[in-house]
């Protein structure tokens, strides 16, 4: 079985990130490739659920320190559960918690965002 692919975002509210998050989560269920995605949840949840994607709600649109450390420790542990072999982050606000996951999980990440 494939290894899977963790998209992060700040939310599934509406606009281009989050449609651009759904096409891709689409396009890999098709191929299928396993793949998640993690953000603090919206209305564009339920397009996951259609397409049996699975989604983890976390904080991760905050840019408060001790919770992007916090949503760290919780993004690493649904890596290694998910059997996770890249991480993509797409925002600004849940970069840092990536890359703290990336290095304790050692699954490499990339970034649509440009500021890391």
């Amino acid at each position: 079985m494939s290894k899977t692919i963790m998209q992060v975002l700040p939310s599934l509210k509406q606009g281009g990130v989050e449609t651009g998050t759904i096409e891709i989560a689409a396009a890999l269920q098709r191929k299928k490739i396993p793949n998640i995605v993690v953000s603090d949840g919206g209305p564009m949840v339920e397009q996951l659920k259609k397409i049996g994607v699975k989604h983890f709600q976390l904080p991760v649109h905050s840019k408060n320190p001790f919770r992007m450390w916090l949503n760290s420790k919780k993004l690493a542990r649904i890596a290694l559960e998910n059997d996770v072999a890249l991480m993509h982050v797409r925002s600004r606000a849940p970069a840092w918690s990536v890359k703290w996951a990336s290095r304790k999980t050692g699954i490499p990440f990339i970034s649509s965002y440009q500021g890391m």
